[in-house]
């Protein structure tokens, strides 16, 4: 079932560099607690739609304002992506074909690259903290699973969002620059966890 819808959309062409490139950057989210054997037609196609097409269609209208120079487009993904989460199918599914086109937009010199945050401290954050019974401990609880102890914050994504559409990584496409203070790394060796 869809828990909740958050569009939370942020579509820029904007001039880079005195127009030798063009960046894109994209956001929204809709996420939905279903698995396999639960999820239904309609929902998976309502969170690719919701999820997955809009960059799609974007990038699709604004190819034609990019430079023969090329350019970026960044895509803010979720570490669901990266690292499948249980009944999460369509989300984790959406999430991870935002990177797909990057091959597709090579040969046009159009770096595609996603960055898949963990939990941010945006107000959105903390109002959704702030409705739990212990806000204090919730809070606490979800620094502790990151293995830094901490939250990330809009300014750390953004300072991402402007490296990837920089110069300076005009050699970077086709990757999920991953900002989750180790949260992908402890998912992992807890999967280890007991292995000989």
């Amino acid at each position: 079932m869809i828990a909740r819808a958050t569009w939370d959309r942020l579509w820029l062409v904007v001039p880079f560099q005195a127009k030798r490139s063009a960046s894109t950057i994209t956001r929204w989210s809709v996420l939905s607690h279903s698995r396999t054997n639960t999820v239904s037609r309609d929902e998976m196609l309502l969170v690719l739609a919701a999820n997955l097409l809009p960059l799609h269609l974007f990038a699709h209208s604004a190819l034609r304002h990019y430079p023969e120079s090329g350019g970026a487009i960044v895509a803010i993904a979720s570490v669901a992506g990266s690292v499948p989460h249980p009944a999460r199918l369509a989300y984790c599914t959406s999430k991870a074909g935002q990177i797909e086109m990057a091959l597709d937009l090579a040969e046009r010199r159009i770096r595609v690259n996603s960055i898949p945050p963990s939990l941010d401290l945006t107000d959105l954050t903390r109002e959704v903290i702030g409705r739990e019974v212990d806000p204090v401990s919730t809070l606490a609880r979800r620094k502790g699973q990151h293995p830094l102890r901490r939250l990330g914050t809009p300014e750390e994504v953004g300072s991402a969002v402007a490296y990837l559409c920089s110069d300076d990584a005009s050699w970077i496409t086709g990757h999920d620059l991953v900002l989750d203070g180790g949260l992908t790394l402890a998912a992992t060796a807890a999967s280890f966890a007991g292995a000989p």
